[in-house]
């Protein structure tokens, strides 16, 4: 409205007809109205409404003054890259794909140049060149954490880097998600000693990912956490063979509810990388390949191993369901180091990975 209108009309509207001078008793007429709504407004908390109306309006103000600015941030000075700090030093960035990487290579270069380095936990490729700084893949070999000794590696690595300069940054990132690059930052913080134990700082590092420790990190992942914090405290893992020689699922998921069979598995075992065992003889679209089943009502499916079955060092453990068309999908998965283990290893089901719920 025009300057002086505001809340204000008809008060004074009409002041060219008013008489010179308002008599005793208008003024008093006056007064009394006046302090009847004075009374009024008091007893029905008017004053304080309006103040929390103030308030509200003044704090969706600066919610939108925040939201301009946190859309400028991101837009025109991130580029609309996600790069997170988790310390000064210790950042975080999402993968580089061919969408992504002038952008988050050209802010980057703009804040650290030839002053980071970045660890590739993806094992994935790309133009490595578009960064001015060291670009260094890591390879996990299909593991959800790095194996032990890479895992020593890299902390003694990232130290010296950050050690040789103060101007030098860490940057980390996975393929997808964040869960690779926390497990190692929790471990190279606890390393660093700013946190006791790894599982603190794992904590503090989703926090700043904004992910959660529980959904998002694989009880395997957690399980080597628990061997870094045992190599800290001066357990060094023994180097011999283990013979494996039967695993065996206590209940039997159900994938399938038509017929007598719910459970159609194979088993995989991989060290270091490799597949040294698989039960699997299925072939995609013939029936007759496919693995034996369980029912529902059987209380377990037991896999028999070879004799000949030693593995030592980083293990991962696959299952895997085959579907009537020869189509696997993964049932649980668990990674372990032989050094780390008792005899007669034995999990709960919360302790594996991506096992199903029933």
């Amino acid at each position: 409205p025009p300057r002086g209108e505001f809340g204000c009309r008809g008060v004074g509207a009409d002041r060219a007809n008013a008489p010179g001078r308002a008599s005793g008793a208008m003024f008093a007429s006056y007064l009394k109205k006046a302090s009847e709504l004075a009374a009024t407004a008091a007893s029905s908390d008017f004053v304080e409404q309006a103040r929390v109306a103030a308030r509200a309006a003044s704090e969706t103000v600066a919610k939108g003054v925040e939201s301009v600015q946190a859309e400028y941030q991101k837009t025109f000075v991130d580029l609309g890259c996600k790069i997170t700090e988790v310390r000064p030093n210790l950042k975080v960035m999402e993968f580089p794909s061919d969408d992504k990487i002038d952008r988050l290579s050209t802010r980057l270069n703009e804040l650290h140049p030839q002053r980071m380095m970045i660890l590739n936990m993806s094992e994935r490729k790309y133009d490595s060149s578009k960064f001015q700084g060291q670009v260094v893949g890591v390879a996990f070999r299909g593991l959800p954490a790095p194996p032990m000794e890479l895992l020593m590696e890299l902390c003694l690595s990232a130290h010296s880097w950050l050690a040789a300069d103060e101007g030098n940054v860490l940057v980390v990132h996975c393929f997808e998600g964040y869960s690779r690059s926390a497990i190692f930052l929790s471990c190279f913080l606890a390393f660093k000693g700013i946190f006791d134990h790894p599982v603190d700082a794992l904590h503090q590092v989703c926090r700043s990912l904004n992910i959660s420790d529980k959904q998002d990190i694989l009880p395997s992942q957690r399980r080597y956490l628990m061997y870094f914090q045992q190599s800290q405290q001066g357990f060094t893992p023994p180097r011999g063979r283990l013979k494996l020689l039967r695993l065996q699922l206590n209940g039997v998921p159900k994938f399938e509810t038509e017929g007598n069979v719910a459970f159609r598995p194979i088993l995989e075992i991989f060290n270091g990388g490799e597949l040294v065992y698989s039960s699997s003889s299925a072939k995609e679209g013939d029936p007759s390949s496919l693995p034996n089943g369980f029912s529902a009502k059987d209380g377990c499916a037991s896999f028999p191993l070879p004799a000949d079955l030693f593995v030592s060092g980083d293990v991962l453990v696959r299952v895997r369901h085959v579907f009537l068309d020869g189509k696997p999908a993964t049932a649980l998965r668990l990674a372990f180091h032989t050094g780390f283990v008792p005899d007669g290893f034995q999990l709960a089901r919360h302790e594996l990975d991506n096992a199903c719920s029933d």
